[in-house]
């Protein structure tokens, strides 16, 4: 069986103040957002290497935010249960582009796109 062709990005970008918007967030623990942000960092050698590196997924909800952008991908695995949310585009000038649109912590992201919270 052959092994499925792995797409590889020219460029991984994040959307406009995603990285502000995230340290805002989580201003109140600053060492473990930068720890969290720092992996996601080093991710970003995977995501470039190989398009699906996360899986697509269909949330129960979309916040209106993302109902744009499709099909959304979610990186798990982030230190402390965090997820990134990204996309993949086609751009004419850039190429294959990931961007990343959403990082956050478990229970942001199961508000976020609506799954029963405990």
């Amino acid at each position: 069986m052959t092994p499925p062709q792995r797409t590889p990005a020219d460029l991984v970008a994040m959307q406009a103040d995603c990285r502000g918007d995230f340290f805002r967030r989580h201003r109140k623990d600053l060492v473990r957002a930068e720890e969290v942000w720092r992996s996601l960092v080093s991710k970003s050698r995977a995501l470039k290497a190989d398009t699906s590196f996360g899986p697509v997924f269909q949330p129960p909800k979309v916040p209106a935010s993302l109902r744009h952008l499709h099909p959304l991908r979610v990186i798990k695995g982030l230190p402390h249960g965090f997820r990134a949310v990204y996309v993949v585009q086609h751009d004419p000038q850039d190429g294959i582009v990931v961007s990343i649109e959403w990082v956050g912590d478990h229970g942001e992201y199961d508000r976020l796109f609506g799954y029963a919270t405990s």
